[in-house]
């Protein structure tokens, strides 16, 4: 999918932006290959925080069973699903070749299999059978597709990384030049809105391993089944109209707690129209997502980028012909639901909506905002004065640094400029 450089799984897959990844032992699995079966060892050892040989994770994203692991110097990508059809990306940029075709088309290629094609298979014999491989290569650029937009590996992190360094030397910072040296081979994901709205409504006042938990138990009963591997059914996130006919089943949710009807009410409001988070998205890229609007028995088709707007059963007052909107109009709308406040709003604009302004301000973020920065009220205006553009990374990158490195914060200087 990309090189080690380019991103790390662990920072990027336990930073608490998102719930839904495990890491796992090496030898967890036992055939990812043709049998695409997983087998979990009976007993598994507990990592660290801080433990950087977490080099395989398995996850479920979008309705697709995931595991990414590192092979050699590349993050290697791979979908399992019940169809026993097992795609496989590994991207590492450095090592891209070009192939041409007897029709003169370039295209470029990467380490890519698919149910046992190679790539010289896939790129070399489309000219003599184009229909033989035409509905594998389609498979295989939207797989890589899904894969960029995902891990955002379309945006340039060095650039934003040297951007903030640039600015923390300019303000004498070296706290969050600390952070972000540290931090780097992070990535902000792109997810599903929907799934972020109620992973970050179960958030509240909550700690990770309780989120895990929660979400995890909320999947199991309301989503549908993915596929068994190894042992393990894995579940999609369930759909808001699942959510809201079985409102009377969410307090029994594990450690849901008083959160309960703030998941109940926000389903509700998406399904009677009132609220539809896929309008506060700043891109146009909902064809990756699944769908939380459709009913259950819908056919709405998933590969419109604008089928949020299709679906006749959803009377949706805020449907819009625009799929984005400005931080501040999402913001605003997410508070309008129960339960969302200030915080819970700005971590679902930046981990659900990839609005990179966001800058949440939980405990952690308000031990550095006083003890650093000295500010302790208004922390809007600061922030948005002193972070700018790139103001959601640079708070992850502190917030990360500072729950690993919780005395950091004494080393450092408290005269800034």
């Amino acid at each position: 999918m990309c090189s080690k450089e380019e991103m790390n799984l662990r920072k990027t897959l336990d930073c608490g932006q998102c719930f839904r990844w495990r890491a796992v032992e090496d030898n967890d699995f036992s055939a990812l290959g043709a049998a695409n079966k997983i087998t979990p060892k009976k007993t598994q050892k507990k990592h660290s925080l801080k433990t950087e040989a977490q080099n395989k994770y398995i996850g479920v994203v979008n309705g697709r069973v995931l595991v990414a692991e590192y092979q050699e110097n590349d993050i290697v990508l791979t979908q399992l699903n019940a169809e026993n059809i097992n795609n496989t990306i590994s991207i590492n940029k450095a090592n891209k070749k070009q192939y041409q075709h007897q029709t003169n088309k370039i295209i470029n290629t990467e380490k890519v299999q698919i149910s046992g094609i190679t790539k010289t298979q896939l790129t070399c014999s489309s000219s003599a059978n184009p229909s033989n491989n035409s509905k594998k290569e389609n498979e295989i650029e939207d797989f890589k597709r899904f894969a960029t937009h995902y891990f955002a590996l379309d945006q340039d992190y060095k650039k934003i990384d040297c951007d903030i360094l640039r600015e923390a030397k300019k303000h004498n910072d070296f706290f969050q030049a600390d952070a972000t040296t540290y931090s780097q081979g992070m990535r902000i994901l792109r997810q599903d809105p929907f799934e972020i709205l109620m992973s970050f409504i179960i958030s509240a006042n909550n700690n990770i391993p309780k989120i895990k938990l929660t979400i995890h138990d909320l999947c199991e009963r309301f989503g549908e089944p993915l596929g068994e591997y190894g042992g393990t059914v894995y579940h999609a996130f369930p759909t808001a109209e699942t959510l809201a006919k079985h409102a009377d089943e969410i307090p029994s949710v594990r450690a849901i707690g008083y959160r309960a009807k703030a998941v109940k009410l926000a389903a509700e409001a998406i399904v009677n129209g009132d609220f539809n988070p896929y309008i506060y998205y700043p891109e146009n890229s909902s064809k990756y997502f699944q769908n939380p609007l459709k009913t259950d028995n819908s056919n709405t088709d998933t590969s419109n980028t604008d089928y949020q707007n299709t679906d006749k059963s959803i009377k949706n007052k805020t449907n819009s012909p625009k799929n984005f909107c400005s931080f501040d109009e999402a913001i605003t709308e997410l508070k309008t639901l129960y339960g969302v406040g200030e915080k819970v709003a700005n971590c679902i604009a930046l981990f659900g909506m990839y609005h990179i302004e966001g800058f949440p301000v939980d405990t952690w973020v308000k031990k550095f905002l006083h003890e650093y920065y000295g500010v302790k009220k208004n922390y809007k205006d600061f922030i948005t004065t002193r972070f700018q553009a790139d103001a959601g990374i640079a708070q992850q990158y502190m917030f990360f640094y500072l729950r690993e490195n919780p005395d950091a914060l004494k080393k450092f200087y408290t005269n800034l400029k």
